[in-house]
């Protein structure tokens, strides 16, 4: 991945950006879309779309966690995923959304708070 800086309107500072590297190889199919993956997404990303990107915040938040470059930056929770059926480490992405850090898939989480303490539901998203 090539990092860059961007500014970004929200935080009325600069960013780092990662994109993804393009294939190395000559061949029929070589066009490939360079993904632009956020490295400061975070709380501070409450609108819907990405101001230095156009593209919605969620999506930058979901490209973070599936380039393994979210470390710490992302929340994380314990759950079952729905695409691997594994109980394993989940990044939190925003109230609704939660990527499996072993398979990728995009969850749908819900955090419920009752007398008995806090609880973590996960579940598909639909098509």
């Amino acid at each position: 991945m090539h990092i860059h800086t961007a500014y970004c309107s929200a935080r009325d500072q600069n960013v780092r950006v990662a994109m993804t590297e393009e294939p190395t190889h000559e061949g029929q199919a070589s066009l490939h879309d360079v993904e632009v993956i956020c490295l400061d997404y975070g709380k501070q990303c409450t609108g819907d779309f990405c101001p230095a990107f156009g593209l919605p915040s969620v999506l930058m938040g979901v490209r973070l966690a599936r380039s393994g470059a979210a470390k710490d930056s992302l929340p994380k929770i314990v759950a079952k995923c729905q695409g691997c059926d594994e109980l394993t480490s989940l990044d939190v992405v925003d109230d609704l959304i939660a990527v499996c850090s072993v398979c990728g898939t995009t969850n749908r989480w819900y955090h419920i708070a009752t007398e008995d303490g806090e609880f973590v539901a996960v579940g598909t998203l639909p098509a």
